[in-house]
């Protein structure tokens, strides 16, 4: 519990700082020409939070409207993995300790402006502005495990003139655990329920939900 409230912390703060430094830039830029900020439609990013986990993601967002956006991704899923920063409950044992070069997908609907009155009107901020987004995500160890998540979070964009774009969230989401050769897991349900043997899950390291609180820090290039 610790870690969640120092981690929301240092979103907020850094969501603070950030936002005080565009809001000196943006006072003076109002008046002069903006670098093709307004203008841009899409982002490349990328997201070493989930690097760190062991996913590198490539994503795609494409501004649809003033106040909606889509993100769509592909990335590689590594050799390793790591746990999410923040999650509830004891996870138990970790028996995935070869995992195996595979794949990820990644969708996220974005609505922009979602704090604001501009939501309701053509004249939102884009890209930069406060959002409530929809992560979705599905990683793939072949023959071992599958993670698929699910989850809301709340975050802010901004973007740069040297084209570079930071955008910070922290949400909620739940996990769904598949194990394709029941041993292979990252949640050890047995760890914290007594299955009656009778229904054949002792050793099988049953499919399960974990909650999770994830922080993502997205760098990209704004086009």
């Amino acid at each position: 519990m610790k870690k969640l409230f120092f981690l929301i912390f240092l979103v907020i703060f850094s969501s603070s700082v950030i936002a005080q430094d565009v809001n000196q830039t943006n006072s003076i830029a109002q008046y002069l020409d903006d670098g093709g900020r307004a203008k841009a439609t899409n982002i490349l990013k990328t997201d070493p939070v989930l690097i760190y986990q062991g996913t590198v993601p490539f994503i795609w967002e494409h501004l649809f409207s003033r106040n909606f956006s889509l993100e769509m991704g592909a990335g590689v899923v590594l050799p390793f993995y790591n746990r999410p920063l923040i999650y509830g409950g004891d996870l138990g044992q970790n028996s995935l300790k070869s995992p195996r070069l595979g794949g990820s997908l990644h969708l996220s609907p974005k609505i922009l402006n979602a704090f604001s009155q501009k939501l309701f009107s053509n004249q939102g901020n884009g890209f930069e502005a406060y959002y409530v987004s929809f992560p979705l995500s599905l990683r793939i160890y072949p023959g071992q495990l599958v993670l698929f998540d699910g989850g809301l979070a709340l975050g802010k964009q901004w973007m740069f003139d040297n084209r570079l774009t930071i955008d910070i969230s922290a949400g909620i989401a739940l996990t769904c655990q598949f194990s394709i050769d029941k041993k292979s897991y990252v949640f050890n349900a047995e760890d914290r329920y007594d299955y009656p043997e009778n229904l054949g899950l002792e050793g099988s390291y049953p499919d399960i939900l974990y909650l999770t609180f994830p922080i993502s820090v997205k760098i990209g290039y704004w086009f």
